[in-house]
């Protein structure tokens, strides 16, 4: 049995701080203080106004990687002040919303991974209501997964295809409703997606975000598939600067190298750490964040590994309780049809770029890590069924 980590409340404050320990502060505070269980102070609401404001300029879909939030610095036209201005970068980043918290600052309506799923006795289903929720990380068979959970789970989600957001099905098993963008979580979170019951799993690149949309009729299970940092910086990278119909495009990638890139001041690492503990990229992360990060992950997060994907949906599907709607659909996926694979070279492990890229994913380096031993200790709780067919997979991939 794991120890939960239950790090003190300013801890996880101090983990918001954004540009100042004033301002950014009373900002993400008063979004997480909207709930019955931790107090609030007399001075938050002039700033719960200022993210109430509407924003003029268009937000970019989905999440803002790395060096998108320094380079979108306002125009010399912008009619935004400094003050929006950061108010859009926070918002693009972390996606605008945010949930109602523990004392321990976990999202409260995420179930913890050690609650039990509620069967019901004679048929043998689940009946909780709760809705899985998978925060998607980037090149980390996020892809793959989507299309597993559609076809051989047979789960319905919200992806914005085109046109305007409706509950209408554009492609089987896909409600035509954005919940990858700042806009489109709060359309999300104003007309109460998840108590419509029109799908059956949420995917975000937003875990805070993400966790907001849930509500007391309707907890969420997340889970993640985790990918190792340096293998996700190199894919990034490579998939940004040839992936013409993505948001995230960056076709001056093509004159520079992936070393030149790292060691650029463009480049800021750690998006892992930022994600889950509500900080911008601009902040200097700390132990403090590390271990909010590390006690975010351990409590609400059932982990996969990218690297270890059969082991990883068997264990979804013990955890879920999914069943697969044909024989060897998900072996299909994994092994015959991989989607958006994304070939590209390679650092040599251990050697001078593959170090400097270490030192500036350290806290996701250490959080990757942390994430194995949740990934072995998942497997004694949910064991194969049958040992005797099925291969023993050591957690520990080629990068431990």
């Amino acid at each position: 049995m794991r120890k939960m980590a239950t790090p003190p409340a300013r801890r996880y404050i101090i983990s918001f701080i954004a540009i100042s320990a004033s301002a950014l502060l009373l900002i993400i505070v008063v979004r997480f203080n909207t709930n019955d269980h931790i107090p609030t102070t007399s001075i938050q609401h002039s700033t719960q106004q200022q993210f109430t404001r509407r924003l003029s300029e268009e937000i970019i879909p989905g999440p803002i990687l790395n060096e998108q939030i320094i380079q979108d610095e306002p125009s010399q036209q912008s009619p935004l002040s400094p003050e929006e201005i950061q108010e859009k970068h926070i918002k693009q980043y972390l996606g605008g919303l945010y949930p109602k918290v523990d004392r321990q600052f976990h999202p409260l309506y995420l179930r913890d991974t050690l609650h039990p799923r509620t069967i019901d006795p004679k048929w043998g289903e689940v009946v909780d209501g709760d809705i899985p929720f998978f925060w998607h990380i980037p090149k980390a068979s996020g892809s793959t997964m989507k299309n597993i959970m559609n076809f051989c789970f047979n789960l319905k989600r919200a992806e914005k295809v085109y046109g305007e957001a409706s509950i209408n099905e554009v492609r089987p098993n896909v409600i035509n409703m954005d919940v990858s963008s700042p806009e489109g979580l709060k359309h999300a979170f104003d007309t109460n997606l998840l108590n419509e019951n029109i799908i059956d799993v949420l995917v975000s690149n937003y875990f805070t975000s993400g966790s907001a949309l849930f509500t007391p009729q309707h907890h969420g299970r997340a889970f993640t598939i985790m990918r190792h940092p340096i293998d996700l910086a190199e894919s990034l990278f490579y998939y940004r600067r040839k992936a013409s119909w993505e948001p995230s495009y960056r076709r001056d990638w093509n004159k520079i190298t992936f070393a030149q890139y790292v060691a650029s001041d463009e480049y800021i690492g750690n998006w892992m750490v930022h994600q889950l503990t509500g900080t911008m990229p601009w902040v200097e992360l700390t132990e403090a964040h590390l271990e909010q990060a590390k006690s975010v992950l351990q409590a609400k997060v059932f982990v996969g590994i990218s690297s270890q994907m059969d082991e990883t949906v068997r264990q979804l599907k013990q955890y879920f309780h999914w069943m697969e709607t044909q024989p060897f659909c998900v072996f299909n996926y994994l092994h015959s049809t991989p989607t958006n694979s994304n070939s590209h070279p390679k650092l040599e492990r251990g050697g001078e770029q593959w170090m400097l890229v270490a030192e500036r994913e350290k806290w996701d380096m250490s959080l990757y890590y942390y994430a194995l031993e949740l990934f072995a200790e998942q497997r004694e709780r949910f064991p194969p069924e049958d040992k005797g067919s099925e291969a023993l997979v050591s957690v520990m991939d080629n990068h431990h």
